[in-house]
């Protein structure tokens, strides 16, 4: 059945505003019924955007709701699980109108669907300019881009993302039910009135703990749900703000961004930047001379790349009365919120570790247990996400054996192939954790085939022949010892790889206020020649690289590159940066199969480029645990209960599998994949007997 939806006109009262505090409220909720139906349009003439709030929406499984944007056909798709985390809500769509279909699961006459009320824009829009509230003499603000600072609705707040797992902080007057965050916000309308970003870019608020106690006591942190493709923001973009160890002294320079409004409608409410210095600090408010706006509430005052506050109020007057106020980042009952709602976390472990080789032929188990650590887990929730040979990951729910114990099985795959995965699990109350805790930046890894036989190993404790060149005026490779993070901590490692000693880094000094990066070029390490003439030779390293130190942030890359003619010539392995979740240091796995990349050589080479480009930054990097290996791929194997290979199931076959009768081999003959070889395996292989 289809049915239009009445039009509605939104009420033309325009929302009341605190001009101390600095929120700017973009729309109204106005209440609107209508009967059950399948299909329908909701159009409220000359919105320019619009939000659901669902009165009633009872959906089967395998049934859920898709909204669609007439305007630019943006689509969310809202199953009961997601309807529960937006809140009974939907995303913000741009527009006046949205298709709403209900899309039927195997009981689809039990779908029932309504509106209590529908969110637009308020009229009379606030622009802002010199002499407004929070604004510095001219308003200096400029137009910026950061993906880890986001607009906060409905409230017309800013959050910033500070952590990996995606929590955010914000102002505590700007907490309110069913928030949305927004990244990637695209220039408002003439009239000033505000544009979303896609559906992907849009995420719900699923917890908060905050208090709005005014000036000194006025925060907020937030913890965000997946957005449409099951990313978090952090997932998805790759940076944030950290926070601060300490608060610096007045003087100092500061940069606050936000979605603030602006007498510039298109720039209203879209992100922008502006510098200054903090004025004055006490117990708990920061005061700093730089330009906001309504919109700013919840920005972070950032100063060397951190967060030491939050914007909260302006001064009334004029910044030029009387500097603009915040709530200090180290105030104590922030700071217990921010490890009580953001620290959680889960212990992840393998029962029989993690396997080094799995089976080309598929059937290869493993066992992951998931536990408490400072957050509980929700059974039912692990889940592993799997790469092929260098293929999309796959997302599989994992089998749980018991309550948070889980078992995954490896499927068929080709001999000498990098498998490359890692684990999620949610807590009681929904954060999601990662294994590794960074993924998907980074992995756990495994190799396909029936023996390693190593071709080259280097951990860099002896000079094996590595040769370093570029035109970097400073911080060319080095092999050593890492500097202690206790003499010089700005991005560089504090240790080594692999815990043997030494590795490869980007000078090694302390010297000159730790001046141990990149400058002005490039410096590259260049390998011996290896010889990789077996076609199933896998690669691997542990890499290191920072590039969020200091100003300038996220503008340059660490490549690597392999040559399979001694460097006649190269292909690119990998580039790293210049964003993303590991360009903020830290040791990662990187694992390859050469000749996924060139063809099988006794004259391979690699390298690893790290650069600072114009406009000059803080570039650290690092190399270390370089392996070749050749893998032993099994001959044919006709059927999987051909244990011996000889074409048919027979008496070895019988034999082997009394071998390993009772235990565990990651394999057949453990045909079911329970983890024991017994009567069952026994049972399958003696119905397969004979001729496979």
């Amino acid at each position: 059945m289809r049915v239009l939806f009445p039009v509605l006109a939104l009420a033309t009262a325009a929302a009341a505003q605190d001009t101390g505090t600095m929120d700017r409220p973009t729309g109204e909720v106005v209440p609107y019924a209508f009967e059950t139906l399948d299909t329908g349009v909701v159009r409220v003439e000359g919105a320019s955007w619009l939000r659901l709030y669902f009165a009633e929406a009872s959906l089967s499984p395998g049934s859920f709701v898709r909204i669609t944007s007439v305007l630019d056909n943006e689509v969310q798709e809202l199953d009961a699980a997601a309807l529960a985390r937006w809140g009974n809500t939907s995303a913000y769509f741009n527009g006046d109108a949205v298709l709403v279909e209900l899309i039927g699961g195997g009981e689809f006459s039990r779908n029932r669907l309504s509106l209590a009320a529908v969110a637009g824009p308020a009229p009379g829009q606030v622009a802002g300019g010199t002499g407004d509230c929070g604004i510095c003499d001219a308003d200096d603000r400029v137009p910026s881009g950061e993906l880890w600072a986001c607009r906060l609705l409905p409230a017309g707040c800013t959050a910033s993302v500070f952590d990996e797992a995606s929590c955010l902080v914000s102002a505590g007057h700007c907490v309110q039910g069913s928030m949305v965050v927004q990244f990637n916000v695209p220039d408002s309308n003439g009239d000033c009135s505000i544009n979303n970003p896609p559906v992907a870019d849009q995420y719900p608020i699923l917890a908060s703990e905050s208090v709005n106690g005014g000036v000194g006591n006025d925060w907020a942190v937030l913890v965000p749900g997946a957005n449409t493709l099951g990313e978090l923001p952090f997932e998805r973009y790759g940076q944030l703000r950290p926070i601060a160890s300490s608060v610096p002294s007045p003087g100092v320079s500061a940069t606050v961004w936000g979605y603030g409004v602006d007498n510039t409608c298109t720039r209203s409410q879209t992100q922008q930047t502006d510098t200054g210095s903090i004025v004055s600090l006490d117990a708990t408010t920061l005061q700093w001379d730089i330009d906001i706006r309504g919109g700013n509430s919840g920005s972070s005052i950032v100063h060397d790349g951190e967060i030491i506050g939050i914007v909260t109020h302006c001064n009334t007057g004029g910044c030029p009365a009387g500097p603009n106020l915040g709530t200090r980042i180290d105030l104590s009952s922030f700071a217990a919120a921010r490890d009580e709602l953001c620290g959680e976390d889960l212990l992840f472990s393998f029962p029989g570790s993690l396997p080094e080789l799995v089976s080309p032929a598929g059937g290869s188990v493993m066992r992951v247990v998931v536990s408490a650590d400072t957050g509980t887990p929700m059974p039912g929730t692990g889940t592993v996400h799997m790469s092929l040979g260098g293929g999309p990951f796959v997302s599989t729910a994992m089998s749980e054996t018991a309550p948070n114990e889980y078992q995954v099985t490896f499927p068929v795959v080709d001999c000498g192939s990098v498998v490359e995965f890692y684990f999620t699990a949610e807590t009681v109350s929904g954060l999601q954790v990662s294994s590794p805790r960074t993924a998907p930046g980074q992995l756990h890894a495994t190799v396909a085939g029936e023996a390693i036989i190593a071709v080259f190993e280097d951990d860099f404790e002896t000079d094996l022949g590595w040769t370093v060149s570029g035109d970097a005026t400073d911080g060319q490779w080095d092999r050593g010892v890492p500097i202690a993070l206790s003499t010089c901590d700005r991005g560089n490692p504090g240790a080594d790889g692999d815990g043997s000693g030494r590795c490869f880094l980007t000078d090694n000094s302390s010297a000159g206020q730790c001046n141990s990066d990149v400058d002005n070029g490039s410096t590259i390490l260049t390998s011996p020649v290896i010889d990789a003439s077996d076609p199933h030779t896998v690669v691997s390293y542990r890499r290191w690289y920072s590039t969020t130190a200091g100003s300038n942030a996220f503008q340059d890359v660490l490549q690597i590159e392999v040559s399979g003619n001694g460097g006649s010539t190269w292909t690119e392995l990998e580039t790293v940066g210049p964003a993303g979740s590991d360009t903020d240091g830290g040791w990662f796995l990187k694992s390859f199969s050469v000749a996924d990349f060139v063809s099988p050589t006794s004259q391979l080479r690699l390298r690893f480029i790290a650069s600072d480009t114009d406009p000059q930054s803080v570039v650290e990097a690092a190399v270390d645990a370089v392996l070749l290996r050749s893998i032993v791929c099994p001959g044919p194997v006709l059927c999987a209960w051909d244990l011996d290979g000889s074409g048919d199931v027979g008496i070895t076959d019988f034999l082997a599998l009394l071998a390993v009768w009772a235990t565990d081999p990651g394999g057949p003959p453990d045909f079911d994949g329970d983890g024991t070889v017994g009567i069952t395996d026994f049972l399958e292989l003696l119905a397969n007997w004979g001729p496979c």
